[in-house]
């Protein structure tokens, strides 16, 4: 392999020297970008310096160098932009997590935006505003400078997303570089956030709301398509397909939303309870052997919410899966007016933990309040469900109020940069939605108890207020709450109550 890279290489060069014959402006766009990309990547490639990544294992970094030096260089020169994005795409895919590492380097930097072309283009900008020169000129400069600031990658990944499974392939590739970017790499950091960023933005465009379909998931659904979302469920596993068909069965209802470039691919799912009431626990909704039949439906409730592309991680979908959803029910049941939510809350065992370890007197509005009896009380209480042993009634009552009033602080009046600190809460916040109930014992399961101590929370979306609820919240950080909420922060000044 390594004597026909050498022989890939020595024709790559070559081809360099010719691409300097050559300027844009004598090239069609489709020989364009193949020179361009020639000569921006090629001769890193050739020589072995390009921004494969800074240190890291050489031969890793070798057989990157080389397969893409064999699947492109000989051929580049006659090949269409999309055809050398399937390259790229057909090389990318047979690389190791570490050569991968190293390519996704390479793009960042030998691909990025050129900061000596940015520089001298924001001079000459300058010098023709300077000049008073006539607004033709000055326009063509503004172009110029604004061609020079994108970089040369988003033209790739632009053809890359055109190809059949090039969406998913671009997803696959981002997930894979929010990986690399979890571990520091000096000198190279600031290269992949860049490219990070242009990548979400891509996929943004891509994966607008406009393109998605709502599906609604049946046990008539394909099977591949059903294991996917039962593969995906986090927040309350799925464990077999009974369970499956109980979520998409009677009373149950499970929305999807799917790109038509990736039609066996559910991307976000929604699971929907349709209920008498309001559920104040996971347990009757997921448990076929709690199961109820209900006389009318008279409330909706999200009890479970996931991406299934971690590739899509920052690009918010699920907000407007949930008013897709609002909608789609409305039009089955006219008369259905309650849509909440039932969700974990994830932040709040760990923040109690390090509150408890800074509380040095006692809990406003809880008399005798002692943060080191209360934790060693906590910490019994948790292991006697984790046993599946019933907690005593005593220790429950010495526990619950403490529990309740800490959870309703910290949903509501622990912020970090003005927003709450809690990412579920922050999330159906942004929507819209208020805080509407704290449930005790809503999710006794060992993942509840390690996340919340088995507490749970209702949001509710309440359709005439979701604007204001929204808008209030971006711009001041305000949290809509019901007044039983409100009643749990005594002697806090808590924000104005929602009914």
């Amino acid at each position: 392999m390594a004597l026909r890279a050498t022989v890939a290489r020595n024709q790559l060069l070559y081809r360099i020297a010719r691409v300097r014959l050559y300027t844009t402006t004598q090239l069609s766009s489709v020989t364009a970008f193949s020179f361009s990309l020639l000569s921006r990547l090629g001769k890193k490639l050739a020589d072995g310096k390009g921004g494969l990544g800074c240190e890291g294992d050489p031969q890793a970094i070798s057989r990157a160098r080389e397969a893409l030096l064999l699947s492109l260089g000989p051929q580049i020169e006659r090949m269409q932009p999309e055809a050398i994005a399937a390259c790229v795409c057909t090389h990318y895919k047979k690389l190791e997590s570490e050569e991968k590492k190293h390519f996704l380097g390479l793009l960042a930097g030998d691909l990025g935006v050129k900061h000596e072309e940015v520089h001298n283009n924001a001079q000459r900008l300058l010098d023709t505003f300077t000049q008073q020169r006539d607004e033709p000129t000055l326009l063509k400069s503004e172009l110029t400078l604004r061609q020079s600031l994108q970089p040369f990658y988003w033209t790739l990944f632009t053809y890359i997303a055109r190809l059949e499974g090039g969406l998913k392939f671009l997803l696959d590739m981002r997930e894979d570089l929010l990986t690399t970017l979890s571990v520091p790499s000096e000198g190279m950091q600031y290269n992949l956030s860049s490219l990070n960023t242009h990548l979400k933005e891509i996929l943004a465009q891509w994966f607008s709301v406009e393109f998605l379909q709502l599906h609604n998931i049946t046990w008539r659904t394909p099977c591949d398509i059903m294991e996917k979302v039962s593969q995906y469920e986090a927040v309350h596993p799925v464990r077999s397909w009974k369970d499956l068909k109980y979520r998409v069965g009677l009373n149950r209802r499970c929305f999807v939303f799917i790109h038509p470039a990736m039609p066996r691919e559910p991307l976000v799912v929604l699971h929907t309870a349709l209920t008498e009431e309001p559920s104040d626990n996971i347990q009757a909704l997921i448990n076929r052997s709690q199961h109820k039949e209900i006389a009318e439906v008279n409330a909706a409730v999200f009890y479970s919410i996931f991406t299934t592309q971690p590739g899509l991680s920052g690009v918010h979908l699920g907000n407007f899966l949930i008013k897709r959803v609002v909608k789609e029910l409305q039009k089955e049941f006219p008369s259905l007016k309650q849509f909440v939510t039932l969700s974990p809350i994830p932040g709040f065992r760990k923040w109690l933990e390090s509150f408890l370890k800074q509380q040095r007197g006692g809990l406003v509005g809880v008399a005798g309040f002692d943060p080191t009896v209360y934790k060693t009380q906590m910490q019994s209480y948790a292991s006697s469900l984790t046993r599946g042993a019933e907690p005593s009634r005593q220790l429950e009552d010495a526990i619950k109020a403490p529990l309740m009033s800490l959870c309703a602080r910290y949903l509501a009046m622990e912020k970090r940069r003005g927003y709450v600190l809690d990412p579920v809460a922050h999330f159906h916040l942004t929507n819209g939605a208020s805080l509407w109930r704290l449930n005790w014992a809503g999710d006794v399961s060992k993942n509840g108890l390690e996340r919340s101590y088995g507490l749970m929370v209702n949001y509710r979306y309440d359709l005439p207020d979701i604007s204001e609820n929204s808008l209030q919240y971006t711009l001041n950080g305000t949290v809509a709450m019901s007044s039983s909420v409100q009643k749990l922060l005594p002697g806090q000044q808590a924000p104005p109550s929602v009914m």
